[in-house]
């Protein structure tokens, strides 16, 4: 059977969270959907995303200028919050 994940994919799922979720390389492509909204890791969910061949993931340099810019720009939301004026999340207001 091929695989439904390319290698960048496998890589990440082997590595991310220590292979917590390595698991998921071998779920048969009709269950791996459900399965992977089942780990419950939004954030696995947007790395395997990011690294598919349909959002234009073909080659080792196209995985890493993606992943490296969502670093980026997490980087830049983690250094806004060190900036911020408040320690605890504003409660939404009634409007």
């Amino acid at each position: 059977m091929i695989s439904h994940l390319n290698a960048f994919q496998i890589t990440a799922l082997e590595t991310y969270s220590n292979g917590e979720f390595s698991y998921l390389a071998s779920v048969p492509s009709p269950d791996f959907e459900t399965s992977l909204a089942r780990c419950g890791d939004t954030l696995l969910h947007f790395i395997l995303h990011e690294l598919s061949a349909t959002e234009g993931c073909h080659t080792r340099s196209d995985a890493i200028l993606r992943l490296a810019s969502a670093a980026e720009a997490i980087d830049a939301i983690v250094d806004t919050l060190h900036d911020a004026r408040h320690e605890t999340s504003p409660q939404p207001s009634d409007g």
